[in-house]
């Protein structure tokens, strides 16, 4: 999703100081855990270098990019000359992103049979080996994927569509058009699926054969782009914690969503009541049990440290860092500190009826400083529990507690934590059944990725939106693509969420902020000392016209002032000089 100010929080640590609320990384080994610790440190204050004989690659978004169109190639080899005169060289060296849709590989034949021709792609790889550019590859087949005859046909048939509780076809617009809301149902018997694992096949047969010929042009696989269920008020609801209507509420969804409960043994309803329970459920009384606690705070002293109280009691440490670009706009002549937010997520479910009390609070030096209070309604509200928050001293700082609004009012279902964990496993298995695909095709491991958001990178976000698990980058067939926008660029909270020393890649990179060229810098920085294969910024443009106003905000170029992109250039083009 190519994220406005309208909908970021991302992450971002500001200084080393910053990096003690970061928790300690579980389910590995405590010295690999304490050896990134130590890079992350390093890498965070420049005293940290890249891995030795690793190659930092700079590999943009060009939007309009066709390697068919002579014009268009002409466009790009003039802007990749001017970014990086000379051509590939050094260590930082200027590829970039080929998105494809795998459904343009179809065509309908006289007897309106759709059937797969990879005359595109062969023209688009011939071209790529001609311009000598490493590259990555970007499978373009979720709900963002470019206009095609297949998908103009496909979105017309409701049934291969998501819905919402109340069986409405989440048609939804992004920015520079309608989405694609296809359900990600991984079985090949579905017809998207079929389609589009079809098309798979034979771009990784290429891209297998392509990686023979030019094993240093193609440096890796970007599967699917950014997968996840769909939301109303898609461009700027991501922060919907109170009034979400999600997807997907349809009738083979759910019968899916049974199925899985009766393999688990967990099938205590039956079909008709699991079915209710779905269309009925209020999803802003956080029936799967857990609870935002979210808000931000200008800077944590050295030493000081954020806790999550509830009814008096110390529950949880909350993690700093969480990217606030908002407030960074509206706090800029205050301070400067994108990643100011902090996030917790409470599971409630064993709290009794009642009224309970939430503070989130600053301990410093012995002393606590509450940063927010809000009463939390469990249940019916008449059970033993009383609201009785402790008084701590006035915060000495800027800050707020956004999340969870006073008096909200909760109620845990067990079927709903089994729908939220169904719908997390639904996205992680789609595209790791894509990732498969690739690599039996003979693509080395290496270079497959995904290209995601996380919703857990961003404390103002609600995940349960997205169906996104904390866990989708582990323990996966694909390496981490994570896109990173805002403070979210130069972030250690990321790390928390993959294993210690795992490659990775940022199919998305944009900073969004006005006026911090160091900043920037340092974030580029960062992600080459950490070892990421590939940066992709987002966007060049190779032809002038406006496509769409908004979405123009983001094209990197020297003119260009809004979020900082002027800027953006100017470091690209400095590091591409090393």
């Amino acid at each position: 999703m190519k994220k406005t100010l309208l909908l970021l929080c991302a992450t971002a640590i500001v200084g080393v100081a910053l990096y003690a609320q970061r928790p300690p990384s579980v389910n590995v080994p405590a010295s690999d855990a304490q050896e990134q610790d130590a890079r992350i440190r390093a890498c965070l204050d420049g005293s940290g270098a890249r891995p030795g004989g690793m190659t930092y690659y700079i590999t943009p978004h060009f939007e309009g990019l066709n390697f068919t169109d002579p014009k268009l190639r002409a466009h790009f080899e003039q802007l990749a000359e001017m970014l990086e005169p000379g051509g590939p060289s050094g260590k930082v060296v200027l590829g970039y992103t080929l998105g494809f849709s795998p459904y343009w590989l179809y065509w309908k034949n006289g007897d309106g049979v759709w059937q797969l021709s990879t005359e595109i792609l062969d023209k688009t790889l011939k071209a790529a080996a001609e311009l000598k550019r490493p590259f990555v590859f970007y499978l373009m087949g979720n709900h963002f994927t470019p206009p095609s005859p297949l998908v103009k046909e496909l979105v017309q048939n409701d049934d291969l569509l998501m819905r919402y509780q109340n069986g409405e076809v989440a048609r939804e617009s992004y920015l520079i058009g309608a989405l694609a809301p296809f359900r990600l149902d991984p079985d090949e018997n579905f017809p998207v699926t079929r389609y589009l694992h079809g098309a798979s096949h034979k771009i990784a047969e290429r891209l297998a054969d392509f990686q023979s010929a030019y094993p240093d042009l193609l440096l890796g696989v970007l599967v699917n782009g950014e997968t996840h269920y769909l939301f109303s008020d898609f461009f700027s609801g991501t922060g919907n914690f109170y009034s979400p209507r999600t997807t997907d509420f349809s009738v083979a969804e759910k019968k899916d969503f049974y199925r899985s409960l009766k393999n688990e043994g967990k099938a205590d309803l039956s079909e008709s009541a699991v079915d209710e329970a779905l269309t009925r459920a209020d999803f802003g009384t956080m029936p799967h049990g857990i609870l935002p606690v979210s808000g931000w705070l200008s800077r944590v002293p050295e030493g000081g440290i954020l806790m999550l109280y509830v009814d008096g009691k110390s529950v949880a440490t909350m993690r700093y860092g969480f990217s606030r670009t908002d407030v960074q706009e509206a706090k800029g002549g205050e301070f400067f500190n994108p990643g100011s937010g902090f996030a917790a997520w409470f599971d409630y479910s064993a709290l009794p009826d009642g009224v309970h009390g939430v503070q989130a609070v600053l301990e410093l030096g012995g002393a606590r400083y509450e940063i927010g209070r809000r009463r939390v309604v469990v249940g019916t509200g008449k059970g033993e529990a009383v609201f009785a928050p402790i008084p701590f001293l006035p915060l000495p700082l800027q800050g707020y507690l956004d999340h969870p609004k006073d008096n909200l009012v909760v109620a845990y279902q067990p079927l709903l934590r089994e729908w939220v964990r169904f719908r997390e496993r639904r996205v992680k298995t789609y595209v790791a059944d894509l990732a498969t695909i690739f690599r039996e095709k003979g693509i080395e491991q290496k270079k497959i990725f995904s290209y995601q958001l996380s919703p857990w990178l961003i404390g103002s976000w609600n995940p349960v939106l997205f169906g996104v698990g904390e866990d989708f980058f582990k323990d996966a067939p694909y390496l981490p693509g994570m896109n990173l926008y805002g403070g979210n660029v130069r972030a250690a909270r990321l790390f928390d969420m993959i294993e210690p020393g795992t490659v990775y890649g940022v199919p998305e990179f944009h900073p969004q902020l006005v006026g911090a060229k160091e900043f920037i810098g340092k974030s580029l920085d960062f992600h080459e000392c950490m070892g990421a294969r590939f940066v992709s910024p987002y966007f060049f443009k190779l032809e002038e016209q406006s496509v769409n106003e908004t979405h123009d905000r983001f094209r990197i170029w020297p003119q260009n002032k809004v979020w900082g992109s002027d800027n953006f250039y100017a470091v690209l083009v400095e590091k591409l000089k090393q």
